[in-house]
């Protein structure tokens, strides 16, 4: 996988960090990737306020998740998101969804059912010594069915589709 020439003729970085950030940053624009991430230039900063809007929401939503798992009270859940929340309004990111969110999450997956093997499982591969670069991330958490000990890793999104249930959208993770 060699996508580094698109970035520059000829340019090979070694030890590039690569993350599902970075790599979704690199799909909508490989020039932004190289300014940003490369030769580490700063954006723009509304940009930057919205991504990170984005970023605490979705650290509200799994620690709502993640609660409810591991004490199985969707009301403790939603106390555990609310201090998590920080006041963040944007557009439909409200702590209204994220409330409507972690209580669909608790139909869908009842606890009875499930239960939390582990939370925030970081991970690193390494590409080999050629290109010496590395893909990063954290899986939110690790759940076992307590029935058919199916194990199933999950990856809290919060794509502002609504709280109804929506077909995977794995993108970069």
């Amino acid at each position: 996988m060699n996508q580094t020439a698109f970035l520059e003729p000829g340019l090979h970085i070694k030890g590039l960090r690569l993350s599902p950030s970075a790599l979704e940053l690199f799909n909508k624009c490989p020039r932004l990737f190289y300014l940003q991430r490369v030769l580490k230039l700063s954006g723009d900063k509304s940009a930057e306020e919205e991504r990170q809007y984005h970023l605490d929401y979705g650290r509200a939503a799994e620690a709502g998740v993640v609660s409810y798992l591991k004490h199985g009270s969707v009301e403790r859940a939603v106390f555990d998101a609310w201090l998590g929340y920080d006041d963040i309004e944007f557009k439909r990111k409200t702590l209204e969804s994220l409330v409507a969110g972690i209580r669909s999450f608790a139909l869908q997956w009842p606890q009875d059912e499930w239960k939390l093997e582990a939370a925030q499982i970081g991970f690193k591969v390494e590409f080999g010594d050629e290109f010496g670069g590395y893909y990063c991330g954290f899986i939110d958490a690790s759940i076992i069915n307590q029935f058919t000990e199916y194990v199933a890793s999950l990856e809290c999104k919060t794509t502002g589709y609504g709280i109804q249930p929506i077909e995977a959208m794995y993108q970069n993770t």
